[in-house]
């Protein structure tokens, strides 16, 4: 099934080749900054009934910067079942089990680009030295520059976020994924869908997983999905203070989507939705600017 291994300064996809993935694995998966992370509360909050707070474990596996190779291969073995699994990568790059499930976030490509820039321009001297010498390849992360129109407009010319190559080129990522959608294994959500219908998207999430959702719990499992809740309680966690100059108000910053209306041009709006047309399948380019999927 895997076709290839993908590495950069962030990532390394040989991690995955060591893990025995079991069939209660749930996995996570995204191109960088399209809802991750909201995803993986929603999904903690189901499986505890509404009791997970922020920062549940789910390893970002081929991730380089944030442990060494055996222990978070170490880690990842030691969790108990059902492991919640993060991942960047491209599906043709990714160990795939026909029993585990796999949940595909989707987002705005306009939404990702200014959700990066916010990301890249909060990382610390620290967080940009660390991936560098974290024993990856390819180009350096160098500190973001420029404004979030420029960095959206190279990222829509070149199809990468410029110093900041956390993973594949964006399309050739969404195409991938969206072709596995009839797997029965495999959801396909979207970012905007989530933050409008974040009830109705919980209770589809935990049909595809076999779960029963606790009514009596779901008031408490929505509030903490919401970015306050997230942002607030995620402040003293080491790991946002560490990369982020503001610690979790970077990393939770906005959670909202349009930020780039009435800053890019219509012609410039206009032509990621041309480029989608370009780069993917009709109804892959509608769900990816709507998150309206085809019955």
């Amino acid at each position: 099934m895997k076709e290839r291994e993908v590495r950069t300064r962030i990532i390394d996809s040989t991690r995955w080749n060591e893990l025995a993935l079991r069939a209660s694995d749930i996995i996570v998966a995204s191109w960088g900054k399209s809802g991750t992370t909201l995803l993986v509360q929603m999904v903690a909050q189901l499986l505890s009934g509404g009791t997970a707070g922020v920062g549940v474990k789910a390893p970002w596996v081929e991730a380089l910067p944030f442990a060494p190779r055996e222990k978070m291969i170490a880690a990842v073995r030691a969790l108990p079942d059902p492991r919640v699994l993060k991942t960047h990568l491209p599906f043709d790059a990714l160990v795939f089990s026909e029993d585990a499930r796999y949940l595909y976030v989707g987002r705005d490509p306009r939404d990702v680009v200014w959700s990066a820039y916010n990301h890249h321009a909060s990382l610390t001297p620290g967080s940009i030295e660390s991936f560098n010498s974290s024993g990856g390849t390819g180009p350096l992360v160098r500190p973001c520059q420029g404004s979030v129109r420029d960095y959206y407009l190279h990222w829509l010319e070149h199809d990468e976020l410029p110093g900041f190559t956390l993973n594949e080129p964006f399309w050739a990522h969404v195409r991938g994924w969206w072709e596995q959608r009839h797997r029965p294994n495999v959801l396909l959500l979207h970012h905007a869908k989530i933050i409008a219908e974040l009830a109705g998207q919980m209770r589809r999430i935990a049909a595809f997983l076999g779960l029963q959702v606790d009514e009596r719990a779901l008031p408490a499992m929505l509030a903490h999905c919401r970015i306050d809740y997230m942002r607030e309680h995620a402040a003293t966690l080491p790991a946002f203070t560490r990369i982020f100059e503001r610690g979790a108000r970077s990393f939770f910053h906005h959670g909202t989507n349009g930020r780039w209306k009435g800053v890019l041009t219509p012609e410039e709006s206009a032509r990621c939705e041309m480029r989608a047309a370009r780069e993917l399948p009709p109804a892959c380019a509608h769900w990816l600017m709507t998150g309206e999927l085809p019955p």
